[in-house]
């Protein structure tokens, strides 16, 4: 496979760009559907120059051979036709290239003296070419190196500063990275003065440890593969406020060219009546026709010609990492817990040294003891939680049999066991009723279907061997019902709306993406398959119980696609609750709800705005990426998935909604 950085991927690209804009043409259309991995088709975009950028930042969806939907037939090669064929052909070809790149912003332009491609190219010679560092292989650390003052008496008044000396460890997963634990208190500068410039003689001890890590390094043993090697380790960065990294660098963070960024071209001034230097320059961010920059009264009495410094470059970036790994709020919160270990106000550091001595020994106990929380690594809320767990206002219902029987219906009609049983019904009614459209037939087979699997299981023959799951699934549900009014899943905590009006936060918006028949086409022409996004609220959460397994169903209230929902001219997607539709179909699985929240439109208060929820399950029950996990990552569309139950092997079906089947699908502008 290319790389999507190669002259190969982009001489593609512009293939496929030629194309499609020749099929728009002789179809009169005025938009183009992005096959990308995220638009997946689904939306169109009047710029082909944006969906230029959407394949090569993201590659094209998956197993997209043939292009039906940009002029080409599945019979011949690139065509000029407008192409017949399932929507459901991808491609593959061009999928490949480093992760790295897809983070780079959808919007990102052309601009003057930037060229796109050149710039993907820059970035996979930065992260693609390792050689250089091969002499630091992956088993030697890299680590951050922090320091400021703090007041060990916490909140009392005192001058006593104290400074400790904290590393972290690169080398563990990014979630563990700024954690307690992995925090080293490597040295303690003692109080009561701050040691200002003479600190390097206070770090000296730790400056000689590190240069032998460095050289020659140090003799370990790697259990794993049974083999001796050097470890070596080296300081990636130092994490400090200004001032600090002032006394650490030597550099005079005060005064004239106190920017070590700008150095010279630092702009100070000296205002004489309040004794301080104050720094200027900020005009010079400004565009360079903004009238600011003319203005001399308002600023310094000048006008400001210079240009701002260059943006930081891509490698620059890359060696920076994320921020979120070198900031000092996790070194902060750091010290506040050394200052509660002070127990002897008199000498603040022994109490310090003590009690870390003491915890550094029970946390490596706790490792051989059973039952027992880690020091250092909070437990999220979420743990042991992902596959469903409900938490609050449990109770037992008996529901109406008609509502029962939808959402054991679909409870089916989601279950991959039960899928050969599905066609076979539908192929029964299709044999039995030819001349029947499929609009009835989906509405026989919708209302006909839980009888007819009931009895096909039940009865049939010992030598078919159906499994056990699908003969409790024939059975059916229980008809005592457990309720929720909050039931965690996936890294959310769901409410119903009824507890949503009691909490101070909102936890009961949902949204999925559901495959629906659309039956707008010519007639005898056949339904065809379209992805809507839908939003709602959760009325109950309930949970059904087939005696060996139990399934969790959110009812929700959802908004009428085609009257309540849209997208405004910034982007945003609008509901009105006014509006409700689907009223048949009020079930989901909780596995395929992810969460979002309504904040009412400041410029129409009928309507709603969607905003995305957010989750932290990196690190949660061994998750290590959130994609893998198969979940929802933007709006629209999302990935859908259903868990394997404990007495079968199941795997996930995309959500179908069989009382939808009139109109067509919602595009975003």
């Amino acid at each position: 496979m290319a790389s999507r950085v190669s002259d190969e991927y982009l001489t593609g690209v512009d293939e496929f760009i030629k194309v499609a804009m020749e099929d728009m043409t002789n179809n009169g259309n005025v938009k183009m559907a992005c096959p990308c991995r995220d638009c997946n088709n689904n939306q169109k975009w009047s710029n082909p120059i944006q969906v230029r950028n959407h394949l090569i930042r993201r590659g094209f969806k998956q197993d997209y051979t043939h292009w039906i939907w940009h002029g080409e037939s599945l019979e011949t090669g690139i065509g000029t036709g407008t192409g017949t064929g399932s929507r459901n052909q991808e491609d593959h070809n061009y999928n490949s290239g480093s992760d790295v790149q897809g983070d780079i912003h959808d919007d990102m332009v052309e601009e003057e003296g930037v060229n796109f491609d050149q710039m993907l190219r820059d970035l996979e010679d930065d992260f693609g070419n390792d050689k250089q560092y091969d002499v630091f292989e992956n088993l030697n650390l890299k680590l951050g190196f922090s320091t400021d003052g703090m007041n060990p008496h916490s909140s009392m008044s005192s001058k006593h500063s104290s400074w400790p000396g904290l590393l972290c460890i690169y080398n563990l997963p990014p979630w563990l990275c700024m954690k307690r634990k992995y925090i080293m208190l490597t040295l303690l500068i003692s109080g009561p003065k701050q040691p200002g410039n003479d600190i390097d003689v206070y770090l000296a001890p730790l400056i000689e440890d590190l240069q032998q890590l460095w050289l020659p390094g140090v003799q370990m043993f790697d259990a794993y593969s049974k083999e001796n090697f050097t470890l070596r380790a080296m300081i990636f960065c130092t994490i400090n406020d200004f001032p600090a990294y002032g006394n650490l660098s030597g550099y005079s963070v005060k005064g004239e060219k106190a920017c070590p960024i700008c150095q010279d071209d630092t702009v100070d001034m000296w205002l004489t009546n309040c004794s301080k230097t104050v720094y200027m320059g900020h005009r010079r961010f400004l565009p360079t026709n903004h009238a600011h920059r003319k203005r001399k009264k308002e600023f310094n009495g000048k006008t400001e010609n210079n240009k701002a410094r260059y943006p930081l470059t891509v490698r620059e970036i890359k060696m920076c990492g994320p921020v979120f790994l070198r900031y000092m709020y996790p070194f902060e919160r750091y010290m506040g817990i050394l200052k509660g270990y002070v127990r002897n106000r008199y000498r603040p550091e022994g109490s310090i040294i003590r009690a870390y001595a003491a915890e550094e020994v029970i946390e490596y106990c706790t490792q051989y003891l059973d039952d027992l929380k880690t020091v250092g690594v909070p437990k999220s809320r979420h743990e042991g939680r992902l596959h469903g767990v409900g938490t609050i206002g449990s109770k037992l219902i008996i529901p109406d049999r008609t509502i029962m029987a939808l959402a054991h219906f679909h409870v089916l009609q989601h279950l991959t066991d039960v899928h050969p049983y599905l066609d076979e019904h539908m192929s029964i009614l299709r044999q039995q009723n030819p001349k029947k459209s499929d609009k009835w037939l989906i509405g026989e087979h919708n209302e006909k279907f839980q009888t007819w699997f009931a009895r096909r299981v039940l009865e049939a023959p010992k030598e078919e061997n159906i499994k056990e799951v699908v003969q409790k699934l024939a059975l059916g549900p229980v008809q005592v019902v457990r309720s929720f009014q909050g039931f965690d899943i996936n890294g959310y905590t769901f409410y119903t709306r009824s507890q949503d009006e009691k909490s101070t936060v909102q936890n009961s918006g949902v949204t999925l993406v559901a495959v629906s028949s659309d039956f707008s086409g010519a007639k005898g022409a056949g339904p065809s398959q379209a992805s809507m996004s839908y939003y709602g609220f959760i009325e109950e959460i309930w949970e059904l119980d087939y005696r060996t397994f139990k399934i969790p169903l959110f009812m929700c209230k959802w908004v009428e696609n085609h009257k309540g929902v849209k997208v405004d001219n910034d982007g945003f997607i609008l509901v009105d609750f006014n509006r409700l539709g689907y009223k048949d179909d009020p079930f989901i699985l909780a596995r395929q709800a992810t969460q979002v929240f309504y904040v009412i439109d400041p410029s129409d208060r009928t309507k709603h705005v969607v905003l995305s929820g957010k989750r932290r399950i990196i690190g949660i029950d061994n998750v290590v990426d959130e994609e893998v996990y198969d979940h929802f990552d933007e709006i629209p569309p999302f990935s859908i998935g259903m868990p394997t139950l404990p007495t079968g092997d199941y795997t996930e079906t995309s959500y179908m909604r069989p009382d939808h089947n009139e109109g067509e699908w919602i595009e975003e502008s």
